[in-house]
C-alpha cells in the first residue's frame, strides 16, 4: 500500500473530524489515484445496523447519519472497500484488509 506523507494524514483526519467529508474524499482520492467515492447518508437492505457501507455498483459511500461521517475510521474502512473495487475492478477487498488498513493510516509509522 502507498505511504503517505504524515502532513497530509493529519490534514485528511482533521478534515473528517471537521466533517468536510467531500475534501477528504477528494484527497484519498487524489493520493490513492482512483475516482472520488459518491457519499449519502441513509442505509442499505441487508445492512441496516452498520454505520457505513460501500456500494460498489454505484461507487457510493452510504452513511448511516451525519455524525458517522466524522468518524475516520468509518470514512477510511469504506474509502478502502471503494478504493480496491476501483483498482481491481472485482469485489472491495475483505473487512479483515480494510480494518488493517485503517490501523496502518491511523498509526504514527507511514502506511
Amino acid at each position: 500500500m502507498k505511504s503517505i506523507e504524515e502532513t497530509l494524514r493529519k490534514i485528511i483526519l482533521r478534515t473528517i473530524i471537521d466533517g468536510e467529508i467531500e475534501t477528504a474524499l477528494e484527497l484519498l482520492s487524489k493520493e490513492y489515484n482512483v475516482s472520488t467515492p459518491k457519499y449519502r447518508i441513509g442505509t442499505v437492505k441487508g445492512h441496516r445496523g452498520a454505520a457505513g457501507c460501500y456500494i460498489e455498483r454505484k461507487k457510493t459511500i452510504v452513511f448511516s447519519n451525519s455524525e458517522i461521517m466524522r468518524n475516520p475510521i468509518v470514512v477510511l474502512h469504506e474509502f478502502y472497500h471503494h478504493m480496491i473495487s476501483s483498482v481491481t475492478l472485482k469485489g472491495g477487498g475483505t473487512d479483515k484488509n480494510a480494518e488493517r488498513f485503517v490501523r496502518r493510516f491511523l498509526s504514527t509509522k507511514p502506511c
